[in-house]
């Protein structure tokens, strides 16, 4: 695992086994470093997919405790319509049942209307990254 970006509350690493860009919160994240995280995230895709296209984003938001909930629906909003641009196939989230706002996020999400996206929602990393490896 190689470690792309780092905040208060995210890190960003790539995992060329899976092949997947891992967004891992790390603690409470306020709007605009989910911001900055997201176009971090989306710089280190068009890195890496032309090299592995069948990579997948894996975002663990199981400690986001996320603020500003409606600025992060935008920002997420934006992601899905940005992931389908550079040609992403595949967006795994994990989050705990107890986080509210991430489940709605993480809904939103999975309700993209994207046409190429596929955005599921898992209880594990393993289970993401189990999929993940799965061909398109």
């Amino acid at each position: 695992m190689k470690e792309l970006y780092s905040s208060a509350g995210v890190v960003l690493s790539w995992r060329p086994e899976v092949p997947c860009l891992m967004w891992q919160n790390k603690a409470p994240t306020n709007s605009e470093e989910f911001a900055d995280a997201v176009q971090a995230t989306w710089k280190y895709i068009k890195h890496y997919i032309a090299e592995y296209p069948n990579m997948g984003v894996l975002m663990d938001v199981s400690h986001a405790g996320l603020q500003g909930t409606a600025e992060v629906h935008a920002a997420a909003a934006l992601g899905a319509k940005n992931a389908n641009t550079l040609g992403l196939r595949k967006m795994a989230v994990v989050f705990t049942d107890a986080d509210e706002p991430m489940q709605s996020l993480a809904i939103l999400l999975e309700h993209a209307e994207t046409s190429v996206v596929q955005v599921r929602l898992f209880a594990t990393q393993t289970l993401a990254e189990r999929w993940l490896r799965e061909k398109v």
